[in-house]
């Protein structure tokens, strides 16, 4: 069976300094570089979580550092900066932002949105990219759904904005939407509780699950009950940034991975060569489509070593 057959029938992925990590290099200079920011990870505890990505898998390393630095610190560090970004959108967001547009047609809107990142080597980013750029969108494949029930996995604050005007836009015109956050903090991510805040000083109702922990929404073995039957009965399931797309690619079982579409910017080296685009390029992605890239994309790796 070819392997481009093998991907297209689900087979999720795991391959040495793979699984989920994309690339075995430059992931783990992003684990270092984000976690030494602060000086209270030693390089000894450092080299420990890298030492294990290969093994455990890019998402539990980067959740499990991150959750001993806010132990060390004892705050969220970046609680601050996550409400400002958040009050600056809401300020700036244009009023006919969805205006005229369908379903498919608000996806690489949505996908720009996903220019906010702390501590990716090589990216920054302005609060007009969060706004700007959906025409350079790539779209490699599209959901097919007319109605029906969306789960709608959120990633940074400052975008969340735009992805909770979207569930009300959605809503308007006859689809289920529900949110899912992480409950604890992570990095710029917004949590379930700020999501709660941020959609009442929006006026939008719609209800927003926590995942009860600092794991992602797509990491469905870590996910408690509530969240994997929400999944499990969704028609569609949106998931916003890298983070969720790589913890889809770890996590999410072959029968479920085709109702799975990633809206992103490819912010990293590993993303900007997995899907061929130029750093900083919004991308829309079905799990099936991402995971067959992967597939390949590994094969080269090991031709060029």
């Amino acid at each position: 069976m070819s392997p481009r057959l093998r991907a297209e029938r689900g087979v999720a992925l795991v391959m040495d300094g793979f699984k989920g990590f994309i690339h075995p290099v430059h992931c783990r200079e992003c684990l270092l570089g984000s976690r030494s920011k602060y000086g209270v990870l030693s390089d000894e505890e450092l080299g420990e979580y890298v030492s294990r990505a290969s093994i455990d898998g890019r998402t539990r390393v980067f959740v499990e550092s991150y959750s001993l630095l806010v132990e060390r610190l004892g705050r969220d560090p970046l609680e601050k900066e996550k409400k400002e970004l958040n009050a600056s959108v809401a300020e700036a967001l244009p009023e006919n932002l969805f205006e005229g547009k369908g379903f498919r047609e608000i996806l690489p809107v949505l996908a720009a949105a996903n220019a906010v990142d702390w501590g990716m080597a090589g990216y920054e980013y302005t609060l007009t990219d969060v706004l700007s750029g959906w025409e350079e969108t790539v779209i490699l494949d599209t959901p097919q759904l007319d109605l029906g029930r969306i789960v709608y996995i959120l990633d940074n604050a400052g975008e969340a904005v735009v992805d909770l005007l979207a569930g009300k836009m959605l809503r308007s015109l006859g689809y289920e939407v529900v949110y899912i956050a992480r409950s604890l903090p992570y990095e710029t991510d917004i949590t379930a509780g700020e999501a709660e805040w941020l959609a009442g000083y929006l006026g939008i109702d719609v209800p927003i699950i926590g995942t009860g922990n600092r794991y992602p929404g797509t990491f469905l073995e870590e996910m408690p009950d509530n969240v994997r039957a929400a999944v499990e009965t969704a028609d569609l399931v949106i998931a916003k940034g890298i983070a969720n797309l790589e913890a889809a690619m770890e996590s999410v079982p072959p029968g479920l991975q085709g109702r799975f579409y990633h809206l992103l910017r490819a912010k990293c080296t590993p993303m900007t060569e997995l899907f061929g685009v130029t750093r900083g390029t919004p991308v829309v992605t079905s799990l099936r489509r991402a995971l067959l890239y992967l597939e390949d994309y590994v094969k080269q790796q090991r031709t060029n070593v």
